[in-house]
């Protein structure tokens, strides 16, 4: 809602706003490539300093996916408030 609402976004999708400023990619899809990348970023770090993938599970990883899906259905629901409450 912070997005849509053009407020001060917390820094993980500050970033995510200006790539999609700059590249032609929607902000969920890049949210979701964004959040994967970081996921395999700690995976690979984790394997590199401890030789197995501390705190990387399945909640990380379904975390990574799902923000992104559920910011995508939200962003259609907050356009049709929005097209409803500013004409």
């Amino acid at each position: 809602m912070e997005v849509t609402a053009g407020l001060v976004t917390t820094a993980g999708e500050g970033i995510v706003l200006a790539i999609c400023q700059v590249a032609p990619i929607k902000f969920s899809t890049m949210k979701v490539l964004f959040d994967i990348t970081l996921v395999c970023l700690s995976l690979v770090l984790a394997m590199v300093f401890l030789g197995h993938p501390e705190g990387v599970r399945e909640g990380t990883l379904a975390a990574a996916v799902c923000v992104g899906l559920v910011t995508r259905q939200t962003s259609k629901l907050m356009k049709k408030v929005q097209a409803v409450i500013l004409p």
